[in-house]
This record gives structure tokens, C-alpha cells and sequence, in this order.
């Protein structure tokens, strides 16, 4: 008998597991991803998951693991973790070993694995990826913001579902189990004779999550406890919510997208918020636009002045405030899961495009990098063939397709030179420099505009 066939003797854990997942998946028919690691906290959601999906007659489960090369044995580990899992239950369980990291990072390798878990997403048509995080990943998550000053949106913690990228049709990241103590998963592995991985890496005091994790009995001592900090996040969470209903409601009356990367936003809106509010409502925005996962608070500029942070340039002309991607950014994509409320990413997405700013004000920012960077990464293949470009090339060249559908690259002065790129770095400098020539020429054009 399996363990979740929600019949007597089953565990709490497979209860509650079977609780979030029907809440968090159920509503999808796509096949489901999972993030796979091959330590106790992924291994023990695809086990739960693939239970799951046999008792709802759905198709089972597939994953990937992702082997960043950062171990002397990851290679091996991977091989262990892909023979243990593959056919459990019928799940299917692929690997990607990727070449060597830029940055030897944890932050690197993370937004690595995510980029490699989207790619893998979009190619078995998948709309949720599924990651192992639990109640402990929280508890030290809050830790370490608290640590950096973080506001609501912070201190809310990890969300249990979040779009990963913000385009249409993105897949999302599903956190179904943090509900979940790590201690749990492990004792369910064991009790259900699963095998599972250690990383190493997870002791090592050189990381700030190892380090979290060596304090929390002492700050326990000093009433800091585990239960305090989750109720911390449950209650940031319900005031993050109702800071993004209001900041929804103010970018529907007040605020119109301008071009594909710029949003025009009243300021008289703006300055009516409370600062932490205001510089919550300005850190969502240039999410939006610069898709910066982790932003920096950004102050609201003075009259005729700008800022830039987040990968955006924030400027202040006649009463309206313009955040801008900033065109040296482009080659960017988010470092982690869309972390936005979902009120506000979905106002913002769905903002017309001529609502609220003046035509004056829209003349001064207008083309100045329409539609760049737009393009859907499933496209970069079709669009390189057409300009004969290497591939390479795609992470770091603004692509789109104009009107008569044929493929753009940042400008036609860019464009003639696309056949004789040599290497990324040169089509990036390139790029980056006739993108800023044609971004300063139109702000400058448009701002002696009357009104």
C-alpha cells in the first residue's frame, strides 16, 4: 500500500504534503518539474510528489538535476542521484552538467540551476517547477534579511509560488513543503528506506546560511525561536499583501507602460505614500522593468534629476517619473524566482499603454529602447539564424521583431556589423553603446517639450 493513498496509518507529513500539493497543483494538467538535488529535502519531495501524482491519476512526475561542476565529485553524484530516482514510481529524471561557472558562487550557481530549470521547462512544456524548500530554508532566509534591513516584502519570507520570469506564459516556481520541518523529510526518507545525498557545502562556515544555521539555538535563548521568526513571516506576508493591493490600484489610475522597457508614473502618487511604502511601490517597479531580483531601496528623485539602480535609470521631468531599463543591462535576464506581489506584477503587466502620461512626455523616452531585450528565449535560435549570429551572442544582444516581422538587433548601424562579431564581449560593448547613443539622443529630444 502506498503511503499517500490517504488511507489509515498514513503519515502527517504525506497528509499535509498531499494538502499543498493538491492546493498548489492541481489546477495544472502540465507535466510537473522538479528541482532535483539529490539531498533529503528535494529527494523527499519527489518521492511525496510522485506518490501523489499516482493517487491523482495524473502523469508522474520529471525532473532534472543540475551538476554546476563545483565539487571534485559532483559528476559522480549526479550519475548516483539520476540512477536512484529515474523509473521511481515512473518518474523521469534527466541531468545537466553545466560548464564551468564565471562566478564560483552559490549566488552564481543558483541562478544557474534556475535558468537551466526554465530551459527545461519550456522544452517538456512544464508550468511549475518544484523546489524542496522548507520550513528551515525559511527560518534562515528571515535570518539573513533581518540581518540586511529588510522591509515587509523581505521579512514575508519565501513564497509558496511565485512566476519565475515576468512574461506571459512564464513557468512558476512552487514551494509546496514549507510547511515542513527538515528534520520531517529526513525521518520519512528513513522510515520509507529512500537514500539521499549530503552536500558538504552546507556545513561550511564561508556560507552565510551555514552560519545562520550554527546560531539559531543561541538566539532561541534569547526568545529569538523558530515559531517567532515564522510568525514574523506570516504576518509581513498579509501586510505585503495589502501594500501590493494599493500599489496595483495606484499603477492602474496612474501609470501606462511607454515602449516595451519603460513605465511612466504619475509623482504626485508617489509622494502621497509613506516612505517605506514608496520605496517598496519604486523596488517593485524596477523588478518590472530591470527584472532585478533582489533590488536596492531607490529613493524618488528631484525635479529634472534622476537615479539608477536595479538595472533601471529613474528620471523626474514635469511631474511624471520614468523608470527605464537601462540599456547597458540588457544582458541580464533574473537571478532567481520573480519575487513582486502578485498584485502589483500583474497591474503592471497589464497596464495599457497610453493611459495617464502626456503625449509631451511620452515623445521624451519613446523609442528610446522599444522593444529591446522583449524576445522569448525560445525564439533566440530562429532570430540568430537570421542575423548570423552566434549563439552566444543571445544572452547578451536585445532582440525583437519589428512591424513587418523581420528580426531587429538593437540598430541597424548594429545590425550591419552582426556577421563580423567575434566574440560576445565585443557584441556586447556594440550593442550596449548604440543602445545608450539612442536612449540619451530621444531623452534629450523630448525633454524641451511644452506641455
Amino acid at each position: 500500500m502506498l503511503a499517500g493513498t490517504a488511507k489509515t496509518g498514513e503519515t502527517s507529513l504525506v497528509t499535509r504534503a498531499f494538502a499543498a500539493f493538491d492546493h498548489h497543483l492541481q489546477s495544472t494538467r502540465s507535466p510537473v518539474l522538479v528541482g532535483l538535488s539529490g539531498g533529503p529535502d528535494s529527494s523527499a519531495l519527489l518521492a511525496l510528489l510522485a506518490r501523489w501524482c499516482q493517487a491523482r491519476h495524473r502523469p508522474p512526475p520529471q525532473a532534472l538535476i543540475v551538476d554546476h561542476g563545483l565539487r571534485i565529485d559532483s559528476e559522480e553524484e549526479a550519475r548516483r542521484v539520476i540512477q536512484r530516482w529515474h523509473g521511481y514510481l515512473g518518474s523521469q529524471v534527466a541531468g545537466l552538467r553545466l560548464s564551468e561557472l564565471a562566478r564560483r558562487s552559490q549566488a552564481a550557481a543558483r541562478e544557474a540551476r534556475y535558468r537551466a530549470l526554465s530551459d527545461h521547462a519550456r522544452t517538456i512544456g512544464a508550468r511549475a517547477i518544484v523546489t524542496g524548500h522548507h520550513a528551515d530554508d525559511q527560518i534562515e532566509t528571515l535570518l539573513e534579511r533581518l540581518s540586511r534591513g529588510s522591509g515587509i516584502a523581505g521579512l514575508a519570507g519565501l513564497s509558496a509560488r511565485r512566476a519565475l520570469y515576468p512574461v506571459p506564459g512564464a513557468p512558476h516556481v512552487v514551494r509546496p513543503l514549507l510547511f515542513a520541518r527538515k528534520a520531517e523529510l529526513i525521518d520519512w526518507l528513513e522510515q520509507q528506506a529512500l537514500d539521499y545525498e549530503q552536500d558538504p557545502s552546507n556545513a561550511k562556515p564561508q556560507y552565510a546560511r551555514a552560519r545562520w544555521r550554527y546560531l539559531l539555538s543561541a538566539l532561541a535563548g534569547q526568545g529569538i525561536s523558530d515559531e517567532a521568526l515564522l510568525s514574523l513571516a506570516d504576518a509581513s506576508r498579509a501586510m505585503r499583501l495589502r501594500q501590493g493591493v494599493r500599489h496595483a490600484a495606484i499603477l492602474r489610475e496612474h501609470a501606462s507602460w511607454q515602449g516595451d522597457w519603460t513605465i511612466c508614473l504619475a509623482v504626485g502618487a508617489v509622494e502621497g505614500l509613506e516612505p517605506a511604502s514608496q520605496h517598496a511601490l519604486l523596488a517593485g517597479l524596477t523588478q518590472i522593468v530591470g527584472w532585478c531580483d533582489y533590488p536596492s531601496f531607490l529613493g524618488l528623485p528631484t525635479e529634472g534629476g534622476g537615479v539608477t539602480g536595479n538595472r533601471c535609470i529613474l528620471r523626474r521631468q514635469r511631474g511624471w517619473l520614468w523608470i527605464v531599463r537601462d540599456p547597458r543591462c540588457f544582458s541580464d535576464l533574473a537571478a532567481g524566482p520573480w519575487r513582486p506581489s502578485d498584485d502589483l506584477a500583474e497591474a503592471a503587466l497589464g497596464l495599457s499603454a497610453a493611459a495617464c502620461s502626456p503625449k509631451a512626455a511620452s515623445r521624451s523616452i519613446e523609442g528610446g529602447v522599444e522593444a529591446a531585450g522583449k524576445l522569448d528565449v525560445e525564439f533566440w535560435p530562429q532570430a540568430l539564424k537570421a542575423l548570423n549570429l552566434p549563439h552566444s551572442v543571445a544572452k547578451f544582444a536585445p532582440l525583437w521583431r519589428n512591424s513587418r516581422g523581420d528580426w531587429q538587433l538593437a540598430t541597424k548601424s548594429v545590425l550591419t556589423l552582426a556577421p563580423n562579431f567575434q566574440t560576445v564581449d565585443q557584441s556586447y560593448r556594440l550593442v550596449t553603446s548604440a543602445m545608450q547613443l539612442r536612449f540619451s539622443s530621444n531623452l534629450e529630444a523630448g525633454s524641451g517639450a511644452s506641455g
